[in-house]
């Protein structure tokens, strides 16, 4: 794969990512404001469903943004992969991974450094966060909530929580996301400066 491929990808990603969040946060209100107790209809008439009809949607956003992020920082991960002086394997790419590979001798920038933090912090609870979607199916599937079911039990209240706050985290790592790019490239201009220098 080009850099100039994996440079257009990133733009568009985080392009991707924020429109898709857009449409969550749309449905979060809705979603958010659903009645609990019980909801009784006659025999042979349809069950009452406006609340899931608004929930679909609002987990498959939800689904997608995590994924869309996720890829933002592996092509991320790629890029920097081909200036490492023992690149991982292709299977090996991952964000934590490749930033973890980074030569000592670059430790000292300001750009690793936040790359290192970010990766540590942020990164972390949102990809611990995103293993919880997709290892463990996604929210349309985990958290249908029907609508004759009150929740009572603490697991079962912080599964709405977190089903709840997930828009939330994922804007904040919107902004993180724009500049992990920045620093990655800072830290790109300073390695390509030492193993590939001008003649």
């Amino acid at each position: 794969m080009g850099l100039f491929i994996l440079e257009a990808q990133r733009v568009f990603q985080l392009e991707d990512a924020i429109y898709t969040l857009a449409h969550a946060l749309l449905y979060h209100p809705h979603v958010a404001n659903r009645p609990t107790g019980v909801h009784r209809h006659r025999k042979g008439e349809p069950p009452l469903r406006p609340w899931w009809i608004l929930e679909r949607p609002y987990s498959t956003f939800l689904d997608s943004v995590f994924e869309k992020l996720y890829t933002f920082w592996n092509h991320q991960a790629t890029l920097c992969n081909y200036f490492l002086p023992k690149s991982l394997k292709p299977y090996a790419v991952d964000f934590s991974s490749v930033i973890d590979q980074v030569p000592a001798e670059f430790h000292h920038l300001e750009a690793y450094q936040w790359l290192r933090s970010f990766k540590e912090t942020e990164y972390k609870a949102f990809n611990e966060f995103r293993g919880h979607v997709v290892h463990y199916g996604p929210f349309a599937a985990r958290h249908s909530l029907k609508l004759s079911e009150q929740f009572t039990s603490e697991q079962e209240r912080q599964h709405r929580l977190a089903f709840l706050n997930a828009p939330l985290l994922l804007r904040d790592m919107v902004l993180p996301g724009r500049e992990s790019y920045y620093h990655l490239l800072r830290l790109l201009v300073a390695m390509d400066a030492l193993y590939f220098p001008s003649q």
